[in-house]
């Protein structure tokens, strides 16, 4: 199974150092969870380098065992922005620039680490656009989702572009996943994440990482985040609130509200099909890749519908 981009190597007797660009719900978490459990691999959550700073990297040289693998990891790479590691996200300020963030961020990277190889984990346009809609509300967006995406702006996931940028800085050094591979053969998944880090094999954490929220909170936390912003509460209401969404502490109160006022559950469904046709070709680079062949209708790699309707 070809599945390494095979080119430049590290420096003979250097320690290999990948970098993970993540997007949003596409398994960052539960990889992050495995490169910190993985015993050859030196991690940190919110690290660069594979250390939280430099004490952490004094500390780490008492140990006489030196780690097979570097392992920095962000979703923050992918769409870079000033609020970044916060829960209390300025949504006014992600579609400003994008592209030129993501390739100040690439030149970067590439300046500090021009060694380093790259890990790209990529979604399907349609479970993106769901998962990245409950993390928008787990962090106290109050649109509804056939508002929020029923719009002519940048769709904002243009996986050619990016990955064109890591290619070109770090020639033959990229490699690209799909998550659906995780869901469907996390075997197949993990050995070919095990041979880009060149580690030994370590099974995936059991627990589910970062759950999305159910089809009925998806509904009311923006309902109810709305009422907090008309009604001019505060700051302090509002990042209180926030908190209790990202750690969905509301999830009883919601199940009550919703016996006395039901709501349309948000579904796959509720996706305006103009939404869905924004992404048409925005993956088209991964159309000849083996991997991707089993998920081409989620990557919108045909032609569109000649009824209109996006592919399902």
């Amino acid at each position: 199974m070809a599945l390494i981009a095979q080119g430049q190597q590290a420096p003979a007797g250097a320690v290999p150092h990948v970098i993970h660009v993540g997007f949003a719900k596409a398994g960052s978490s539960l990889l992050q969870q495995w490169f910190l459990d993985h015993p050859e691999i030196t991690f940190r959550q919110g690290g660069l380098g594979g250390f939280q700073d430099i004490y952490d990297l004094t500390r780490t040289t008492t140990h006489l065992k030196q780690p097979r693998c570097l392992v920095t990891s962000c979703e923050g790479l992918s769409a870079p922005r000033k609020d970044a590691g916060s829960i209390n996200v300025d949504y006014s300020d992600m579609g400003a620039k994008m592209s030129a963030r993501q390739e100040n961020a690439c030149q970067l990277l590439k300046t500090l680490f021009p060694n380093a190889s790259i890990l790209i984990v990529t979604r399907g346009f349609k479970g993106l656009m769901m998962s990245s809609y409950s993390q928008y509300v787990r962090t106290g967006g109050h649109d509804d989702l056939e508002y929020l995406f029923d719009t002519d702006g940048d769709p904002g996931c243009h996986y050619d572009a990016l990955i064109a940028l890591y290619r070109e800085a770090f020639a033959g050094r990229v490699t690209v996943l799909p998550y659906e591979l995780l869901c469907d053969d996390p075997g197949a998944f993990r050995t070919a994440l095990e041979q880009v880090l060149g580690v030994g094999g370590h099974p995936f954490p059991q627990r589910r990482v970062n759950p999305s929220l159910s089809r009925i909170e998806l509904r009311w936390y923006p309902r109810l985040a709305r009422f907090i912003h008309r009604r001019h509460l505060g700051h302090r209401v509002r990042a209180a609130f926030v908190n209790c969404a990202f750690h969905n502490r509301l999830a009883v109160p919601i199940r009550w509200l919703d016996r006395l006022f039901p709501v349309k559950p948000v579904t796959p469904d509720c996706l305006p099909n103009s939404a869905m046709e924004r992404f048409r070709g925005l993956a088209g680079t991964l159309k000849t890749d083996p991997l991707y062949h089993p998920y081409a209708d989620r990557y919108l790699f045909g032609p569109a519908p000649t009824d209109g309707r996006p592919d399902q």
